[in-house]
């Protein structure tokens, strides 16, 4: 049972990686139909761009966790403990961002490291339903 986990986990996370190199490969092609489009699809851009790297950086971190642990109980010990970094993160840095009056001198660095979070917290969530599932 434990491999079965490990192996839905890695299947899950290979989908994903697909699922992102095609959205980035189709960011690439547009961009120059971007570059010179209106700003916010400029802006938009960089929010794709930001959250799709959030997602790889979450795929290629449990990864590595996947490679490091391959019991399933210790696996999941340092896989929650990395979840629950992230999603605290993403609460905080939520939360930060709704009370926000003003945008702030660093807002573009603010914004990008948001849909940073938003694109792990997606990947996560969806390991966390494969975990809650078995």
């Amino acid at each position: 049972m434990s491999e079965s986990l490990i192996n839905t986990i890695r299947t899950q996370l290979y989908d994903h990686h697909d699922e992102v190199k095609a959205a980035l490969s189709e960011l690439n092609q547009s961009k120059s139909l971007v570059i010179n489009g209106p700003d916010d699809q400029l802006l938009d851009r960089g929010l794709n761009i930001s959250f799709y790297r959030g997602q790889k950086q979450t795929i290629d971190a449990v990864n590595s966790l996947l490679d490091a642990y391959n019991d399933e109980t210790i696996f999941l010990k340092h896989y929650e403990q990395y979840a629950q970094d992230i999603t605290e993160d993403y609460m905080n840095t939520t939360k930060n961002f709704a009370q926000m009056d003003n945008p702030e001198d660093d807002f573009a660095t603010f914004i990008s490291y948001l849909y940073t979070l938003k694109g792990q917290k997606l990947i996560i969530d969806a390991i966390n339903t494969l975990v809650a599932s078995k």
